[in-house]
């Protein structure tokens, strides 16, 4: 310890006691951490559905787009933006006719699903009691 005085907030400290813990402190503490098992398995299954979904919606389109001239016209786009800026009507009717939108559709619609049940399985908020 130092040798200097104790001032107001040091005397304050040395009164302390120790409060005691209640009996139930323990049972409170696990009730609160998290929801129990049963609420939580339902949306992880439909969280690695939404995974097995994506995966396949990934995939379907990438074989969609490799069998059709689609690969192409995005890899133009990308590596020549002013394209867009010049003749955003054609680019756009080249992206209609190669794009598979319903997989597009049904890829987003899955990452939506998987992000929403990730989030009900890892950041619930605890049962107050």
């Amino acid at each position: 310890m130092s040798n200097q005085p104790l001032d107001d907030i040091d005397r304050l400290f040395a009164r302390l006691e120790r409060a005691a813990v209640p009996a139930d402190f323990t049972a409170r503490v696990v009730a609160r951490t998290g929801p129990p098992p049963a609420v939580v398995w339902p949306w992880a299954v439909a969280g690695l559905l939404a995974v097995a979904l994506l995966g396949l919606a990934g995939y379907l389109a990438g074989v969609s787009l490799a069998s059709s001239n689609g690969l192409d016209v995005i890899e133009l786009l990308l590596g020549d933006t002013s394209l867009l800026a010049t003749a955003p009507g054609d680019v756009l009717a080249a992206l209609n006719e190669v794009m598979p939108w319903q997989l597009v559709a049904l890829a987003g619609g899955s990452a939506v699903l998987l992000v929403w049940a990730a989030g009900r399985v890892f950041f619930r908020s605890p049962a107050v009691a």
